[in-house]
């Protein structure tokens, strides 16, 4: 089962002298449920707008972004459907977080973080 795709996700944001920037262009790519994802690249290349449109902060200028196979357009539109609010995270690796910390040891602390949301979400629906 196919949680995220993007088509064709072009992203623009106004630019000097009349002329649009282009953060992404042309993005195709599908993420299917169990699948493990990282976006890794140099400074600039569009990583944070990609995962901005993913999680429905930002549209696309072009294309489309479907999280749970509905069109994100807003960041409350796809994210009421538990199963697909679940299924995704994004892991912060900025250095001014935690300089020390690898890849592996952000991704660790998220996935306890979740872990945890969902065992005290379980102890409240059997309370």
């Amino acid at each position: 089962m196919t949680v995220i795709a993007l088509r064709n996700a072009t992203k623009r944001f106004p630019g000097t002298g009349g002329r649009p920037h282009t953060a992404v262009r042309d993005l195709t790519f599908e993420v299917e449920a169990g699948e493990f994802v990282a976006v890794v690249g140099p400074t600039g290349c569009g990583k944070s707008t990609t995962l901005s449109m993913v999680s429905g902060l930002d549209r696309p200028s072009e294309g489309s972004v479907k999280v749970g196979g509905r069109e994100v357009g807003y960041v409350d539109a796809p994210y009421n459907d538990d199963d697909v609010r679940n299924a995704i995270a994004e892991v912060a690796g900025h250095h001014a977080i935690a300089e020390a910390m690898q890849f592996a040891d952000h991704s660790e602390v998220e996935l306890e973080r979740l872990q945890q949301e969902r065992r005290m979400e379980e102890r409240r629906r059997e309370n």
